[in-house]
């Protein structure tokens, strides 16, 4: 039997369709700005970066992204809402109270200008808990922390513990506040040079893979590879990608010092991620792989990590 799911037509009132034209103008907008800054594809990966909009990038470009497992780099999360937040506080030179308030704000903005994906829902909810514990003068755990953010996005709307963009962005950061201290830990990873970067791209990449596996039905083999080459180039392109925007709307005539240095990072990101994308064997298909073997996988992980700090605590004491 073959179901069709009946077209449903959404009415937009006139309040909502001007705050739609709005978000739209504004996303133009940054667009254009980079365009006439930046040749593509880098315009457009400098906007991914910036904004998360990735509507624009080629789609050449965007089967290169996926063959190395890539695409969630230019998505907008937690570290575009800390850009955000944090330069839009320095820059009105205000004390710190009112600048985790403006900051929060800034972040929202951001926001619903970027889509407010599942992503963005989780860096929001994660950026106000922190902000309300620092106002009320409390230490932040970074791993109670996301339980709590987890807790509160699923009460909020139950319904999302479905969507694949969240499942993806707290099992990357489950990973990187879980996993990595724990690789850290071990002998193996002690000694290499980059130690915490290799042990954040792994826990993010092991955490995802199951999920991506079960989703796709392919496993990126030069997936870990790909991220580790361009991963430290990634917050280098977002601050010099939102210098782009800064100066050119605050003083257009310096605007080609960023824009060299923009151009650099992003021609970088595309040569290494080129290369890569043409190795004999970029994929593999996997399609006997289903929920139960990504929630085993899990379940092995999370044993690894109990286990860890079980041994962990009997050498100390």
């Amino acid at each position: 039997m073959v179901m069709y799911y009946p077209y449903k037509a959404t009415l937009v009132s006139k309040a909502d369709s001007g705050k739609y034209n709005t978000v739209s103008n504004t996303r133009l907008y940054l667009l254009n700005i980079y365009e006439s800054s930046l040749p593509e594809p880098h315009a457009s990966l400098a906007m991914g970066f910036v904004s998360g909009v990735q509507e624009d990038v080629s789609e050449s470009f965007s089967n290169i992204l996926w063959v190395t497992g890539t695409t969630h780099l230019i998505a907008a999360s937690g570290s575009n809402l800390e850009l955000v937040s944090s330069m839009s506080g320095y820059l009105f030179m205000i004390n710190r109270k009112y600048r985790l308030f403006l900051g929060s704000v800034m972040a929202f903005v951001f926001c619903l200008v970027a889509g407010f994906g599942a992503s963005l829902q989780r860096a929001f909810i994660s950026m106000v808990i922190r902000n309300v514990a620092l106002l009320l003068g409390y230490k932040v755990d970074s791993q109670l922390l996301v339980i709590i953010c987890a807790a509160l996005h699923v009460l909020i709307n139950p319904e999302i513990i479905f969507d694949l963009g969240f499942q993806l962005s707290y099992c990357s950061v489950i990973g990187i506040v879980f996993l990595s201290p724990v690789l850290l830990q071990l002998r193996a990873f002690k000694n290499l040079v980059f130690c915490e970067q290799i042990a954040i791209t792994l826990s993010a990449f092991l955490l995802t893979t199951p999920i991506c596996i079960v989703n796709f039905g392919v496993l990126s083999v030069v997936g870990l590879i790909a991220n580790l080459l361009v991963f430290s180039l990634c917050d280098g392109i977002v601050f010099c990608c939102a210098a782009v925007l800064l100066v050119n709307i605050m003083f257009c005539p310096l605007s080609f010092i960023p824009c060299f240095f923009a151009w650099i990072y992003t021609d970088l990101f595309i040569k290494i991620l080129e290369f890569v994308s043409t190795l004999p064997v970029t994929v593999i298909q996997i399609t006997w792989f289903k929920t139960p073997h990504a929630i085993f996988c899990y379940f092995l992980i999370f044993c690894f990590i109990l286990n860890f700090h079980k041994d962990y605590s009997l050498n100390e004491n």
